[in-house]
């Protein structure tokens, strides 16, 4: 049972249960998603020398 976020090692998609087409719009939908999101990972916090 392959996610959607699974792709092939030369960067081609690979078969998804539902159709590459509508694999192809989940992804892009998720590209478009990330992109936009103002939320960021934080910084590792630093350790002091000790």
């Amino acid at each position: 049972m392959p996610c959607h976020r699974v792709i092939r090692q030369d960067g081609g998609m690979a078969g998804y249960r539902w159709g590459l087409d509508r694999k192809a719009a989940l992804l892009a939908r998720e590209s478009d998603e990330n992109e936009t999101t103002q939320w960021k990972r934080p910084a590792p916090a630093k350790r002091e020398a000790q």
